[in-house]
């Protein structure tokens, strides 16, 4: 819901917009956010590195060529990931936030796994000081071990949080939160 709720706030910042370029993951969450919130998934599949164990990695010529083909006025913003099950490695988020930057367009990094990963962690802090980092969204239940229906959306753009804040409509339950606050005792 996390994902969703992003999704449908940075459509009051580009309401024309009509896709999501997903840097895909075999994971149906993020393809189910980006239809539920009303949008059309450009997916680029990931390309074998050859160099390292042929584990699946960023296509990021894809994502330029999907850019190009479909233009920056009719996308949304691109969604990546830092962590998901093998074969598949994290995004290139680095250049991705670069192509952002450079294409004026929004980024969400799911980050599902990585909170306690000071590597992913040092990634999305490169990747915001060299291009555009929207939001970020982790599952208190992947990082804190707490049941799921949790999450955590950041940015170091506090702009974009107070946007999620305003959108939020405020009627969860306070279940994850307590789980969260009982497992931090």
């Amino acid at each position: 819901m996390a994902l969703t709720i992003s999704f449908l706030t940075l459509r009051l910042i580009k309401p024309k917009a009509k896709y999501i370029l997903w840097s895909r993951i075999d994971q149906k969450t993020c393809l189910k956010c980006i239809i539920t919130s009303g949008y059309e998934p450009i997916i680029v599949a990931p390309i074998p590195n050859i160099k390292n164990d042929y584990e699946l990695e960023t296509d990021i010529d894809g994502i330029k060529k999907s850019i190009d083909k479909y233009g920056t006025e009719n996308i949304l913003c691109i969604c990546s990931t830092t962590s998901c099950f093998a074969p598949r490695g994290y995004d290139n988020i680095e250049e991705i936030s670069k192509i952002c930057q450079e294409k004026n367009l929004f980024h969400i990094i799911n980050n599902a796994y990585g909170v306690y990963c000071t590597k992913i962690v040092d990634m999305i802090n490169k990747a915001d000081k060299v291009g555009i980092v929207s939001l970020v969204i982790s599952s208190t239940d992947k990082n804190f071990m707490v049941p799921v229906g949790g999450s955590f959306i950041y940015s170091s753009k506090s702009e974009m949080i107070e946007k999620i804040k305003k959108n939020y409509p405020g009627r969860a339950s306070i279940s994850p939160l307590l789980d969260l606050f009982i497992s931090f005792l």
